[in-house]
């Protein structure tokens, strides 16, 4: 705004200096343009009064020529009778000022001259005698005069210029100086400005409070909007019809391993380098809903991908990333606990279905028929426990936070376990030994004397010959430590899956369903127990039971 005010005072000041200049140049060339034929006049009148008076016409004219005018005389028939620029001129009767003198006393002309080979001011006046005396001069004298005043104008007139700029810029200063303080968010600033603007500006300051507000509200809402979309545990992108990220929040920033001011705004593909993940969002782009399965490190997620569409039109695609590790997870063991309990199932009905046959067809001899039904009853038992234990699990896998607890002494309760399992003991010459204080735990009975039972019976199971197994007892806490095969650190999560052994060689020789780990996790689970294990491969292995 400075700069145009300051341009168009400039401008409104050049544009009155150049039309005063102009009007100026005008007076003063009709001014000596006046002046010249003014004279031209009077010098004709004066030397008309000579040879009107009787003088000799021809000495009067050489008195009178200055050398810048031309005088001639010519008599009625148009002979020159004198002529200052030329010996032998022609007959001048022709000449439009010599016959506009005869007929009106005054005759007036400008026009080429070949005489004297340039432009010439002639003005003629009739005598008393009827003769014509002509006075004529070069017109070009006159701006030659003019010039030498031309001169100091311009000169003038940039001093004036030069001013002129200068007030410019104080008056550009002064105008805007004003409107330079005015703040739109404070309005007794609009006070101090121009009467006419303050209107304007009110309402600019209105417009602006409520730009601010409507701002504010925005950026809350958008704040909230992320707060919530940070917090929910999956993954949100959205891109646009461009492929462009406009929004992703802190999960699927994990997810895939990115931060937000490298794909903000940007393209899609430097979020990742998924040719399924990409091919599904052109399929959302496409208005087509497709999901997906992304691995990402040990994790497995779920993508779905859903266009945006308004008025009908695509305008982008929504994702959404699920963790589904857990149902994967599930369902993996879901399989394979169906696949294993089929293969156990099946190894001792088998068993118990040949020897039945055997006895049934009568092959088997009187003395073999004893120790068949041994054998069937010896499968049968492990075909019975195997089911109980399937059913204990399928139990603990449906607890819902019911299991009722109560105040247990563990020293009582362990004492009962190694009593119940000395014979075991003895008969792989084991050996049991419990240390520490009795602690009370807030548990359900059956299901922690269940658990000690499996450690304690695994512990003497999978232990060397003569061989020791050590329980302790501290507050809150149990210990079952043994010195037998160990168990790789590498296996350490897997041991408690179902079914699952180290040593499938060795398993083979013990007897046992492979739940028993998977039933103390659960159980340890189900009663706010934590579980650690520690072992060495040959040296053995400790399990502890840490109680809240």
């Amino acid at each position: 705004m400075y700069k145009k005010i300051y341009r168009n005072m400039c401008f409104i000041s050049m544009a009155t200096l150049v039309l005063a200049i102009v009007l100026i140049i005008s007076a003063c060339y009709s001014y000596f343009d006046n002046r010249f034929k003014t004279e031209i006049s009077a010098e004709a009148a004066i030397s008309a009064a000579f040879i009107n008076s009787g003088e000799n016409p021809v000495e009067i004219l050489q008195k009178t020529d200055t050398g810048d005018r031309r005088f001639t005389l010519i008599d009625k028939d148009g002979t020159v009778l004198y002529d200052s620029a030329s010996d032998n001129p022609d007959n001048h009767s022709s000449r439009p000022e010599v016959i506009k003198a005869m007929k009106d006393g005054i005759g007036i002309a400008e026009r080429y001259s070949a005489t004297e080979s340039k432009k010439l001011y002639y003005y003629a006046l009739r005598l008393d005698n009827g003769s014509v005396l002509r006075i004529s001069a070069n017109p070009e004298i006159m701006p030659s005069m003019f010039y030498s005043i031309l001169i100091s104008v311009l000169f003038i007139s940039a001093l004036i210029y030069l001013l002129s700029a200068i007030v410019s810029m104080c008056l550009t200063e002064n105008i805007v100086k004003p409107i330079k303080k005015i703040d739109p968010f404070d309005e007794e600033s609009f006070e101090s400005v121009y009467e006419e603007i303050q209107p304007f500006l009110k309402r600019i300051a209105k417009q602006n409070a409520e730009i601010s507000r409507q701002i504010d509200k925005v950026k809350e809402q958008k704040a909230r909007l992320q707060a919530i979309m940070d917090n929910i545990n999956e993954g949100l992108i959205i891109i646009d019809t461009n492929c462009d990220v406009l929004t992703i929040n802190n999960p699927a920033l994990r997810i895939l391993r990115a931060e937000v001011k490298y794909v903000q705004f940007k393209g899609f593909r430097q979020l990742t380098d998924s040719e399924s993940v990409l091919s599904a969002a052109d399929k959302a782009l496409r208005g087509e809903k497709n999901n997906i399965i992304y691995e990402a490190g040990n994790r497995t997620y779920q993508i779905f991908c859903s266009p945006v569409t308004e008025n009908g039109i695509i305008s982008g695609a929504v994702l959404l990333l699920f963790d589904v590790t857990e149902r994967t997870e599930s369902e993996k063991i879901r399989r394979e606990f169906t696949a294993n309990v089929s293969h156990e199932l099946k190894t001792p009905l088998t068993t118990i279905h040949g020897y039945a046959q055997i006895i049934d067809s009568g092959i088997a001899k009187p003395d073999d028929i004893i120790g068949f039904v041994k054998k069937i009853e010896k499968e049968s038992s492990r075909l019975m426990a195997l089911v109980n234990d399937i059913i204990e699990l399928s139990h603990l896998d449906e607890n819902k936070g019911d299991t009722p607890k109560q105040n247990i002494s563990l020293m009582p309760l362990v004492t009962e376990v190694t009593d119940t399992l000395a014979p075991k003991a003895d008969e792989r010459n084991v050996t049991i030994s419990v240390t520490g204080e009795d602690t009370t735990i807030y548990a359900n009975l059956p299901q922690i004397t269940e658990m000690v039972y499996n450690l304690i019976d695994n512990a003497i199971k999978y232990n060397k010959p003569s061989g020791s197994v050590t329980v302790k007892i501290s507050p809150k806490k149990l210990e079952i430590s043994d010195t037998g095969i160990g168990i790789p650190e590498k296996y350490f999560e897997r041991i408690f899956e179902r079914f699952f052994r180290v040593d499938k060689s060795h398993s083979k020789t013990v007897n046992g369903t492979g739940l028993g780990l998977s039933i103390v996790k659960h159980i340890a689970k189900v009663n706010d127990a934590e579980l650690k294990v520690k072992s060495t491969p040959g040296k053995g292995s400790t399990f502890t039971v840490i109680f809240k």
